[in-house]
């Protein structure tokens, strides 16, 4: 499945319907400018410190593994919604590396499917939808 674009911004949407409330991001940001810029601190500060994270660390042994109740095909693309800051941690490293990971069902832990993300964007409200694929 493609990405449509935004009908009032232009950007790539990761879902069908999706469209951008630039009011109401306007009236957050307006409304509550200190916790605006309290989140968009501590979200450049966390930033910083993963990124010191991987300079410490020279080779990457090891490969992260994401939980998720449903279930991925092998070969097909999916989409994540990423909300949960470890997970948000987890998808910022997996970037600056080699992109994959493992994603491993709750209820069936013995089967794991190694994935590559294919895109990603950050959403409102400090969530970010990727697309995956399964390799």
């Amino acid at each position: 499945e493609d990405f449509k674009k935004c009908p009032l911004c232009s950007e790539h949407c990761f879902m069908n319907d999706a469209k951008v409330n630039i009011a109401l991001r306007n009236v957050i940001e307006k409304s509550f400018p200190k916790r605006v810029k309290k989140r968009q601190y501590y979200h450049d500060k966390r930033v910083k410190e993963l990124e010191e994270e991987l300079k410490e660390k020279d080779n990457f042994s090891e490969i992260p593994v994401f939980f998720i109740m449903g279930h991925v095909t092998p070969g097909s693309n999916d989409f994540l919604r990423i909300f949960e800051p470890r997970y948000h941690d987890m998808i910022n490293l997996v970037l600056q590396r080699d992109r994959k990971f493992v994603i491993i069902r709750k209820r069936a832990e013995k089967l794991g499917y190694l994935v590559k993300i294919e895109e990603y964007r950050r959403v409102m409200d400090n969530r970010t939808i990727i697309k995956i694929k399964s390799l």
